[in-house]
């Protein structure tokens, strides 16, 4: 029977359900209420799990293996712990009732029945039957694995156990922390047994055994929430005094982290928590001083603190990995009529936001995964039977339906029990009301599958969905892409040429270009603080056609230089930009051709801009080829022109280097227009020079001081490019008195008696 089993398995391998793959598609199970409640853990990269009363194991490579019948398929008693040496699950006898504790190491030989009582807890999550959220932990120390049997700790090393303490009463969630077990014990029938217990492998000590105190509330009960390194996180009241407590296992010490007024078993049961590296994050709700707050919580090396105020807001999950955390909920003032989800920082800083409107159903229950740093959910839009596979980057464009999972199916039958294998995202489901194991190989390559080159049609990926903000895409060689609406990639590995003819393309990794972007007045936008151009050259560039620019988030000192491979459609531009100034976005665009002016030059123009006026210092490096000179072009004296309330003004410039290619660098710009390379020294004759003009102090306060060999005007401009003051200018030494104007930056012109500027410059009223 075994083997017939195995076989279908391989034959409903190569079934393909839209854009997951059926893994395993078995036999439709009796007890539908059942079949698809699904626990699974991972152990030497084989998640285990239960179906149709078999055990199992799936490596991410090869076929689902049986490993051998087991007795149950209930879900109450399907868990399961993974430690350094076995797989721990349970099953339930049918014949005795009894939960059974098993081992095994994923072959027939060595899956061994350990144990068997009428209640057997092992994963660590609520008590007896009652299967409560909480994070969970390791709870193997010096090779032994812990777990309770009918009110009592018992310890095992996969072949023995031996009984620990009898009469216990474990609540919450129990783990290992500076290598001893820990646990909190409550017995309503004597109030000695109440407290946090440590077992250090060989003594069984009640630490803490006044944390239950009868003399504050009668039926107030602690719990262990959470560990970070050294330090424990519980609830409940210590000394008379009821809040959230941390104690350091080194020291013994506890401190009161957060005071509440309020504190019962309701307040355990709404807790949720999920893991980062730098602490526990925790959805609490804290009542002092007669009003409760809502909130989600860190506990790290900086205690217990608020980082997100959820008050507004009913909060259906909430996730984060390493990197980020996803935040789910209702808003109370749309009486839970919207679905949102917030994307953050792990520092609780806002990175995006989206919505899905009319909100029906969003299970809560195991229904979730992180893949990506994207979110996985099940969920249903209104009047729609279907129980549908969604997933979200945190942005509105990428809120969307990846696929139905089945038909007319009862909220525990959709797409639940999420894990990733090998980088790959798996969970159950259901085909035709039978269970089923989906992947989601993740694989964002352009296949042109349509053969309309649409970035936008989503056949066109072997992902059959389009990539989000989360994803590396591959445009591989032989296609001819066309984006004609909002696309977005994490890294984009491009080996044709890409055409946007509408929309804009969004990166928020890194573009790896192996050919051309054409932007067709459109607009690339590199998003976050960190995203990127590489690999470009002289024939893999971005073509800034049209009106289209490249758009640069977070440009500040914390980013550094940033470089844009910007050209046309014959010339290659590229500018390298830095800020030391307020961070902004910034913009840079290149045409070809000059106006306004007859000196030489090069025969481009770069546009440059920011996106808020003021508090930018930039550095740019523009960059050109030897055709693009004109015939009185001359490297040696050429300087960063500034195209400014009608006139070219000289930036602060080095010198020009390279050999086949050129480039020159301007430092302090403070204002932004359109920007070229040019000999400022072939401007018309004038009267004076600009070696005969002296503009001092700068700073200066009070008084700006000017001496010139001939009569002239100064022009002074603010950094929007407003005229403030036109003033004349005798031979030789001039004070002007400037208290009157406000502290700031501002811009100079100096022109001789016949019109010609002959000076400009930036000065700077202290």
């Amino acid at each position: 029977m075994k083997y017939i089993y195995t076989a279908f398995l391989v034959l409903c391998y190569s079934l393909v359900s839209s854009q997951t793959k059926l893994i395993q598609y078995m036999t439709r199970v009796p007890d539908a209420s059942h079949f698809i409640n699904y626990k699974t853990d991972i152990w030497q990269n084989k998640v285990f799990y239960k179906s149709q009363g078999y055990l199992m194991y799936f490596d991410g490579i090869n076929l689902p293996k049986v490993v051998k019948k087991t007795n149950d398929n209930a879900f109450y008693s399907n868990q399961f712990k993974s430690t350094t040496n076995w797989m721990y699950f349970t099953d339930k006898n049918p014949t005795t009732n009894l939960i059974e504790l098993w081992r095994t190491d994923g072959t027939d030989a060595n899956t061994i029945k350990l144990d068997e009582a009428t209640s057997i807890i092992i994963n660590q999550v609520g008590s007896g039957y009652s299967y409560q959220t909480a994070i969970l932990y390791d709870s193997e120390l010096n090779g032994q694995f812990f777990y309770f049997k009918n009110n009592s700790l018992y310890k095992t090393d996969g072949s023995v156990s031996t009984l620990i303490k009898s009469n216990l009463y474990r609540q919450g969630t129990y783990f290992i922390c500076n290598n001893a077990f820990y646990f909190y014990n409550y017995n309503s029938s004597t109030n000695t047994e109440h407290g946090i217990y440590k077992y250090d492998g060989a003594v069984l000590e009640n630490i803490y055994p006044v944390v239950m105190d009868y003399t504050v509330v009668a039926n107030s009960i602690s719990y262990l929430l959470g560990k970070f390194g050294n330090k424990i996180l519980f609830a409940g009241i210590y000394n008379k005094v009821k809040g959230f407590y941390s104690i350091d296992t080194v020291t013994g010490s506890v401190v009161l982290e957060l005071p509440t007024e309020y504190l019962s078993d309701a307040d355990w049961n709404n807790v949720s928590g999920s893991i980062s590296k730098d602490g526990i994050y925790l959805k609490l709700s804290v009542t002092k001083n007669n009003a409760t707050t809502y909130g989600i919580y860190r506990f790290g090396a900086d205690g217990l603190i608020k980082i997100i105020d959820t008050y507004d807001l009913n909060v259906k999950q909430f996730v984060c990995n390493d990197n980020l955390i996803y935040l789910v909920y209702t808003k109370n003032s749309e009486s839970n009529t919207s679905l949102y989800f917030r994307k953050m920082t792990l520092s609780g800083n806002l990175i995006s936001e989206s919505r899905i409107k009319d909100i029906s159903n969003m299970n809560t229950s195991a229904k979730f995964g992180f893949f990506r740093d994207s979110y996985w959910f099940q969920y249903s839009l209104p009047n729609i039977a279907d129980f549908e596979l969604w997933r979200t980057d945190g942005t509105n464009e990428n809120t969307v339906q990846v696929q139905n999972i089945d038909e007319s199916q009862n909220m525990s039958s959709g797409p639940t029990n999420f894990f990733v294998l090998n980088d790959r995202l798996y969970f159950f489901g259901s085909k035709s009301y039978m269970p089923c194991l989906y992947e989601f190989a993740g694989d964002f390559t352009f296949n042109n599958n349509k053969q309309d080159n649409n970035w936008n049609n989503k056949e066109n990926w072997n992902s059959l969905l389009l990539p989000s903000s989360v994803d590396d895409a591959n445009i591989p060689n032989s296609q001819n892409l066309q984006i004609n609406g909002s696309a977005f990639a994490k890294n984009l590995n491009v080996s044709s040429p890409i055409d946007i003819s509408s929309g804009s393309l969004n990166i928020s990794g890194n573009i790896d270009l192996g050919a051309k972007i054409t932007l067709n007045g459109n607009n690339l936008n590199l998003k976050g603080s960190d995203s990127k151009i590489t690999n470009a050259n002289s024939t893999n560039y971005i073509i800034t056609n049209g009106t289209g620019t490249v758009n640069v988030e977070n440009l500040d000192a914390a980013r550094g230089t940033v470089n844009l491979p910007i050209g046309t459609a014959t010339n290659y531009n590229p500018i390298s930009i830095s800020n030391s100034g307020t961070s902004d976005t910034f913009s840079a665009r290149v045409s070809d051709g000059i106006q306004n002016t007859t000196n030489g030059a090069v025969n481009s123009t770069w546009e440059i801009s920011e996106a808020t006026a003021g508090g930018s210092n930039v550095n740019v490096t523009l960059g050109w080829n030897a055709s693009q000179e004109n015939s009185s072009f001359s490297r040696n004296s050429a300087k960063v022109g500034h195209y400014l309330n009608g006139t070219w003004n000289e930036e602060n410039s080095g010198s020009v280097s390279g050999t086949d290619s050129f480039t020159i660098s301007a430092t302090g710009i403070t204002s932004f227009s359109p920007f070229s390379v040019m000999n400022f020294g072939a401007l018309a004759a004038n009267n004076i020079s600009k070696n005969q003009v002296s503009v001092y102090p700068n700073p200066f306060s009070d008084n700006l001081n000017i001496s010139t060999d001939e009569n002239a005007s100064i022009y002074l401009y603010d950094l929007s490019g407003k005229l403030i003051s036109k003033e004349f200018l005798v031979k030789g030494s001039n004070s002007l008195n400037k208290s009157s104007l406000q502290k700031g930056i501002y811009f100079y012109q100096i022109k001789g008696k016949d019109g010609n500027m002959v000076s400009s410059g930036k000065i700077i009223k202290k």
